[in-house]
């Protein structure tokens, strides 16, 4: 996430200056619209009005414009910081995520490696040799769940996060269209809108990324053995699994 921003800074660094002489431009003609229906009316009782206004809209997208950057990256934090509180957990972030789901295959793995295949334990005690067994696939299916889940929820989180800067550097390139009457007409990108719809969806996939993790944490198969370890726990861990997955499927869609 943090090289797609560099890159996106990157490229705006290099269209803003482009951007403020279309703002510039579109201030000009707007005054002159303006000083012509003026004109136009024979009445010059709203003249200074009028300039205020539009050189107060063209100060402040030109604030915007320049500190674009800044002001992008607030609101990123901002609405990832709003997920974090919601699961009332540490920020949720991509190294976050893996950090968590690592942990948790690597308890998996460790659990597994307890298994001992044993001919003499079938012979002597196969009710015991075939329940260890069904623990192991068990817990082969508990690891690949795991790994689809840090996979999706990591997509999901990536996908939020690039489209959250690419749709509101788009939505701002376009903001100097909105300094002038008759362009704002035809420009029907609202940076508001764009940043709520971009900040709800970051919300979203935030606190589920901190749901999944936070429920797979307290659902821990840590400390056992796989003797020692019990059916239900399994069962609870790959139910909590099949929810979450539920879940994901209607974020998606």
């Amino acid at each position: 996430v943090e090289k797609y921003k560099d890159m996106l800074e990157e490229g705006y660094a290099k269209v803003l200056t482009g951007i403020l002489i279309l703002l510039s431009l579109l201030t000009v003609l707007e005054i002159m619209w303006e000083m012509f229906k003026i004109i136009n009316k024979n009445s010059i009782e709203n003249v200074l009005v009028t300039l205020v206004k539009i050189l107060i809209r063209f100060g402040l997208f030109s604030y915007i414009l320049t500190n674009i950057v800044t002001i992008i990256s607030t609101l990123y934090n901002v609405f990832a910081k709003i997920g974090s509180m919601i699961t009332r957990t540490e920020a949720t972030t991509l190294n976050s995520v893996w950090a968590v789901g690592t942990k948790e295959g690597e308890t998996v793995l460790s659990i597994m490696n307890t298994y001992q295949f044993s001919i003499w334990q079938l012979l002597t005690d196969s009710a015991l040799f075939w329940e260890n067994v069904a623990k192991f696939l068990l817990l082969i299916a508990v690891l690949v769940m795991i790994y689809i889940f840090l996979i999706m929820i990591l997509f999901q989180m990536l996908f939020a996060s690039v489209i959250f800067f690419m749709s509101i550097d788009l939505a701002f390139i376009f903001m100097p269209f909105n300094v002038n009457t008759i362009t704002k007409r035809f420009n029907r990108v609202n940076p508001i809108n764009t940043i709520i719809g971009a900040g709800t969806k970051l919300v979203i996939v935030t606190t589920f990324a901190g749901i999944v993790f936070k429920s797979l944490e307290n659902a821990s198969l840590s400390g056992s053995t796989i003797q020692e370890l019990d059916f239900t726990v399994i069962f609870s861990f790959i139910t909590i699994g099949f929810i979450m997955a539920l879940l994901m499927i209607k974020i998606d869609k």
